[in-house]
């Protein structure tokens, strides 16, 4: 039996909680200007999805 942790027990042990969409987007100004920084059309969800996904790898590496 191994004793593998998953992100979230990670995440829990180390104190680090993972930003939302929401606030990563907020701290553009919203969603249109998260968008329009990053040059995405308004139907480019999986290449936003992407872009979110990479800050939070970002802000994870600076707070360890």
């Amino acid at each position: 039996m191994s004793s593998s942790k998953s992100d979230s027990d990670d995440s829990v042990s180390s104190g680090y909680v993972p930003r939302s969409d929401y606030a990563i987007k907020k701290s553009f100004g919203g969603h249109r200007n998260f968008m329009g920084s990053h040059g995405l059309k308004m139907d480019e969800f999986r290449e936003a999805k992407a872009i979110l996904d990479r800050y939070r790898e970002c802000d994870k590496f600076d707070y360890l």
